[in-house]
């Protein structure tokens, strides 16, 4: 079916239908076949290619409706017309300038793709975080643009493919849609390679179906050149839309793109561009890199030349570096010598786990992948080559995106590490087992909280297994049953210790005192009923929600601390691990010894969700239904694309008590158990 759909006559919707343990492969496919098409000089769009994105857009591919569209319709514009008529340029001057729905932006599409002998549309779903209602558009929209297109021109012919992990209706009767499911891993043993640009997860013989495209490449014959006259009237257009659409588009989604820094020696080379354009066109498609960059919307093409595939640059980078051993002591030759990811959703937790790297590398010799938009950190702990993510934001969105480009980049990634800090439910088994602030907790298992349905007065969690995350790996799990034994299990302590230490003496020696432990006595926990209030109604100033049994806290209160509001001491739970250490720091307040203390690891299942725990009611129901020891919040994003531990430190208790304090040394702990870990770490997870 995918041969049939390449070499159609006719205008075609393909749609590749999976589910999220698809989707991975899903992306990946879409890529490569979208550079396969490219290599062929064909005219394609494809979303997510270099999208357009505001300034204050965290999530790379987290694109509107119209957004999308709207680029899209760029990618269709930059290689349609080689010799526009100045009424054409004038009406999608018109049309871009005033378009604000998605009918608009179709209208726009299918005046361009009227224009077009071909046109190859690649969509992939998984990069588009729409709404469920919006996503069941989409089909119906393609397949009225296809129909009026062909009225129009009928020898125009429009290839869509829209991959898609969610479900998507097909009309029961249509002359363009057809469907492909995609089944599990297992059930296709071809496809089990690794996920390398250079070895394709779709069998090679298929891409040899790809090499008729090349063979029916329409000539573009060239019309008579434009008159100075008319070019002139066509560029001052060009200038109007260039600065409307800017300044338009502050006020709605689309300020300014993003534009990856190219670093290599090819950046300042010069060459032909794969497209022979117009000149009222080459001013403004600046690259394919930047669809709307800087102070002017700029698309199209480079002048550069033509760009290399992800394949082709890192071919080029092993043939530049001088290193070609891959060992420890000097950096890794290739992006494929990188075999472990860390995600780390704050600055804070990225400094700590930074501090713990043995060596630093320089990032730039890496390239990454053009769907790729995460930042890295590059090095080594361990005797282990480290890919450190920086997310955007907190939440599993922001962790899935960035997992999803880390993939893309860095193929050999065998296992990925959540590392940071979260909120511990402090008694297990019962009461036998106590968890403190400072104490890190490594997960054997995932629990995404807010999968579910909200009922009138409750939330039930979907818990079927289609719709559950999956456990560890084979692999994953033998070695967390190692870590477990008693003399594995004390060395991952000891060495978790004493890194935490190194740690601290390595920044007091330099002044830093932010991972000083804050002291037993700042490790405070009440009952799970006890509010963080106000005390009196005549100290609460909210006269709309004051405080209350019913109403909780006031938004005044929930910024306040403790000691600001005076919670009484005398409700604290008293902990056995806490109260001897309490008199050595009396004790050490008087000169006498230095307090220590000494981080536990606990082991279990962790509640992963985009809500902030800030109820002690709710997190022991929560915790008492689902056996989960914490609460974190990107878990999810990672752990959906293969064998992933959640590695973090207990900051606080996820109740309304909850504040800042430990933050830091709780990163740090994290930071030391993932180092420590990392020592025990051989066996390698397949893919």
């Amino acid at each position: 079916m995918l041969p049939a759909w390449i070499n159609s006559k006719k205008s075609e919707i393909l749609v590749f239908q999976g589910n999220y343990e698809a989707i991975g492969r899903l992306s990946l496919f879409a890529a490569e076949l979208g550079d396969k098409i490219e290599e062929r000089k064909r005219l394609l769009a494809y979303m997510p290619y270099k999208p357009v994105l505001p300034t204050s857009c965290h999530l790379p591919f987290s694109l509107n409706t119209i957004e999308v569209l709207r680029h899209i319709a760029i990618q269709a514009l930059h290689g349609s017309i080689s010799r526009p008529s100045v009424g054409l340029v004038a009406e999608l001057v018109r049309s871009f300038t005033t378009a604000s729905t998605c009918a608009d932006w179709f209208k726009i599409l299918e005046t361009i793709c009227s224009q077009l002998s071909e046109l190859y549309i690649i969509f992939d779903l998984g990069f588009h975080a729409t709404e469920e209602h919006e996503l069941q558009h989409w089909l119906p929209a393609f397949q009225d643009l296809l129909g009026k297109v062909e009225t129009i021109s009928p020898h125009t012919i429009i290839r869509v493919m829209i991959v898609s992990c969610r479900v998507l209706k097909a009309p029961q009767t249509s002359k363009y849609v057809s469907t492909i499911g995609v089944t599990p891993l297992n059930m296709h043993p071809d496809l089990i390679r690794t996920r390398n640009f250079n070895q394709p997860d779709i069998p090679q013989n298929l891409w040899m179906e790809l090499t008729a495209l090349a063979s029916h490449t329409a000539d573009q014959t060239s019309s008579p050149e434009t008159s100075t006259t008319a070019q002139q009237e066509a560029m001052n257009l060009i200038h109007v839309f260039d600065s409307t659409f800017h300044n338009k588009s502050r006020n709605q989604a689309v300020t300014q793109g993003r534009q990856r820094k190219h670093e290599t020696e090819g950046n300042s080379e010069t060459g032909a561009s794969d497209h022979d354009l117009h000149p009222v066109f080459t001013q403004i498609y600046q690259g394919k890199d930047a669809a709307n960059s800087g102070s002017k919307l700029e698309f199209g093409i480079t002048s550069s030349g033509q760009e290399k595939t992800p394949g082709e640059v890192t071919q080029r980078a092993q043939k530049e570096t001088k290193n070609t051993s891959g060992t420890k002591d000097s950096a890794p030759a290739d992006v494929k010598d990188f075999n472990i990811a860390i995600y780390c959703a704050l600055p804070l937790e990225a400094d700590a786990m930074i501090y713990l790297f043995d060596k630093i590398w320089d990032g730039r010799q890496y390239p990454k992948a053009h769907v790729d938009q995460n930042s890295y950190t590059f090095g080594v702990i361990s005797g282990q080559n480290i890919i450190l993510v920086h997310l955007a934001s907190m939440g599993k969105n922001s962790a899935a995106i960035a997992a999803s480009g880390c993939r893309f980049s860095f193929p050999n990634i065998t296992i990925s590490l959540v590392v940071g800090i979260c909120g511990g439910v402090p008694f297990g088994a019962r009461g036998r087992i106590e968890r403190v602030l400072g104490d890190v907790i490594i997960s054997e298992g995932l629990v995404q909280l807010d999968l579910g349905r909200r009922y009138p007065g409750r939330f039930a969690r979907k818990r079927t297994p289609q719709e559950n995350l999956p456990r560890p790996c084979y692999q994953l799990r033998g070695f967390l049953a190692r870590l477990k034994s008693s003399q594995k299990f004390c060395s991952l302590t000891e060495k978790t210790n004493q890194y935490l230490e190194n740690l601290h003496s390595q920044t007091v020696a330099l002044g830093n005192f932010i991972y000083e432990y804050p002291g037993a006595g700042r490790d405070v926990l009440f009952p799970p009923s006890y509010l963080h209030k106000h005390k009196t109604s005549a100290q609460c100033p909210s006269w709309e929600r004051p405080c209350g049994i019913e109403n909780g806290s006031c938004r005044e209160a929930e910024t306040l601390t403790c000691e600001d509001l005076g919670c009484e001491t005398q409700r604290v739970i008293p902990r056995k691990r806490l109260t001897p250490r309490s008199l050595e720091e009396s004790r050490a307040s008087q000169g006498e010894i230095r307090p220590s203390f000494s981080t536990v690891i606990h082991i279990g299942k962790v509640g992963s969700g985009d809500t902030v725990m800030k109820s002690g009611e709710e997190r022991e129901r929560i915790a008492r239904e689902e056996d989960i020891i914490a609460f974190e919040m990107e878990g999810v994003g990672p752990w959906e694309y293969g064998p992933c531990l959640i590695i973090k430190g207990i900051c606080d208790y996820a109740d309304c008590h909850k504040s800042k304090v430990w933050q830091n040394y709780a990163a740090a702990a994290a930071a030391a158990c993932t180092k420590a870990l990392l020592e025990q770490w051989d066996a390698p997870c397949s893919l």
